[in-house]
């Protein structure tokens, strides 16, 4: 008795570590989001990769309150196609004109012709040190430091 007993015990404890084990390497490699995003557009027919006009995309109403870890904005289509991504090259600018930081985000977002969305991308501030302009930081913020920004709009990836 005691000898099925311990077997029954044995099985029972080798079917619950069988089910609780974890895989702990990763079978694909991970991609990046401008790779995904050129797969992406790669694997849609139709798309289709292009320059914006001068009056196309507006962005505006940006936002990034003093240690928030994301900034928004939002991206009107003026086109007559749908977006579906977009990238923006952003400068963050001090009060005075000095250039803080500057960098290319790759953005997906679905924009139907002539509407507005809002978009939110991880802050270039990982300190929380700095806030927009034009957004009021805490009365009791020990360093609040204001920038300005400038957003282009390098290209979209539209629908036909």
């Amino acid at each position: 008795m005691t000898a099925r007993r311990f077997i029954l015990i044995a099985l029972c404890f080798g079917a619950v570590l069988l089910s609780v084990a974890q895989r702990t390497t990763r079978r694909t490699p991970r991609r990046t989001a401008v790779a995904q995003t050129v797969e992406r557009v790669a694997a849609a027919p139709g798309d289709t990769i292009t320059e914006p006009g001068a009056d196309s995309v507006a962005v505006s109403g940006f936002e990034k309150p003093l240690r928030a870890t994301r900034e928004s904005m939002y991206v009107t289509n003026h086109s007559s196609r749908d977006i579906t991504s977009l990238a923006l090259e952003i400068e963050y600018l001090t009060t005075s004109g000095r250039q803080l930081h500057k960098r290319e985000v790759d953005v997906t977002a679905d924009i139907p012709a002539g509407e507005t969305r809002m978009v939110e991308i991880a802050s270039f501030d990982r300190q929380g040190l700095y806030h927009y302009r034009l957004t009021i930081p805490p009365k009791r913020a020990a360093q609040a430091t204001p920038f300005d920004v400038r957003v282009k709009v390098k290209y979209i990836t539209v629908t036909p």
